[in-house]
């Protein structure tokens, strides 16, 4: 989570994490920026520790939990 808040504040995204629950990451995100921010979220995640099983990271977006659709970040394999 550190090396991606830095991550955000070093590129031009005015995306900003609000709070993590448990696992979970929770981002206030522009439509604008989706598309950028999942790959950047999914990356930086899966890349967080290298283990003898790969990390996955499922990015979800929504208005709320209650509305959360899976969203495909195009980032396949490991990275």
């Amino acid at each position: 989570m550190v090396k991606l808040q830095a991550q955000l504040d070093e590129g031009a995204f005015t995306s900003r994490m609000i709070i993590t629950v448990h696992d979970e990451l929770v981002f206030d995100v522009p439509q604008p920026e989706l598309p950028p921010m999942a790959r950047l979220v999914k990356k930086a995640m899966e890349a967080t520790a290298s283990l003898s099983v790969p990390l996955e990271v499922t990015v979800k977006t929504g208005k709320n939990w209650a509305e959360m659709q899976s969203f495909d970040t195009g980032v396949r394999g490991k990275t």
